[in-house]
């Protein structure tokens, strides 16, 4: 699936060493309209986003958004609180052009490097490790910015960031495009998908968090 006559090194960083989070402010349900200026609450992100979109389907109007901290293209969005455990730390990425408006409990983090690969990562059981471990709360489950800077993410060059996507990319859109299969071809599709993420996400290597360190593939 990668070409296995190449040599890339990985980066074992934290968040807060290769991106920037920019925390939401204030956006009431009751502000949501039909019309207006596009924003993002972060109920949203749990029940109406899937991993990445470039359109909103809720709107403010231009005074409250005038008071909004914004996100942009190609920011990922990362939800810090919730009632369950599973649903802390979903994420999608804005995909659109303009700026939009986000809710509380919505990070903006943005990066140079690939953030659809860091939004695959986010799914993946090293970071869900990292994210029980620092979560706070008990009805609700919080994550604080100060924690998730510290996460560590294993970076390959952008090069092989961008056909690891790729190659994710074609898997999602199996399972998206999976009506009218069996339940059985659903859920093959599902674990063929989990299967390839965790793999090509791990690099299959054994890495110490505590340091940062280079290694190599092939």
């Amino acid at each position: 699936m990668l070409e296995s006559n190449q040599e890339y090194k990985l980066r074992l960083k934290t968040l807060g060493e290769i991106g920037k989070f920019t925390r939401g402010n204030g956006i009431a349900k009751s502000d949501l309209k039909l019309n207006g200026k596009p924003v993002i609450h972060y109920g949203q992100i749990h029940t109406t986003y899937n991993i990445r979109t470039d359109k909103t389907f809720s709107f403010v109007d231009d005074q409250i958004y005038s008071k909004l901290r914004k996100a942009n293209f190609n920011d990922l969005l990362i939800v810090t609180a919730s009632e369950n455990q599973s649903d802390l730390g979903k994420s999608i990425v804005w995909t659109g052009k303009n700026e939009i408006g986000i809710s509380d409990y919505v990070y903006a983090y943005k990066t140079k490097e690939n953030s659809k690969y860091i939004q695959y990562w986010t799914q993946t059981n090293y970071f869900k490790e990292q994210k029980n471990k620092n979560m706070r709360g008990s009805s609700i489950y919080y994550l604080l910015q100060e924690n998730m800077e510290k996460f560590k993410i294993l970076i390959p060059p952008l090069e092989l960031q961008n056909k690891i996507v790729a190659i994710l990319d074609k898997f999602q859109d199996a399972i998206e495009h999976s009506k009218g299969l069996l339940p059985q071809e659903i859920e093959l599709r599902k674990a063929q998908y989990e299967y390839y993420r965790d793999k090509l996400l791990s690099f299959d290597i054994d890495v110490t968090p505590e340091r940062e360190r280079e290694s190599k593939i092939q």
